[in-house]
């Protein structure tokens, strides 16, 4: 149950970064960046790997 929940937790992380860098880019004084979608994926994989780091140790 809780790998589900970390799981949907990451898909709404990396949605919601995409929706902001989706909105940067049709603003007249903000820009779309790659790297920071990039950034803000790689934040949320590096959340992902330590919150099932944790779930698995409590587990066993």
């Amino acid at each position: 149950r809780i790998k589900k929940i970390i799981l949907w937790a990451g898909v709404f992380s990396f949605a919601y970064g995409l929706l902001m860098e989706l909105v940067q880019g049709i603003l007249p004084y903000r820009e779309f960046s790659l790297e920071d979608l990039f950034a803000n994926t790689a934040g949320v994989v590096l959340m992902l790997l330590y919150l099932v780091a944790r779930d698995n140790l409590k587990s066993s």
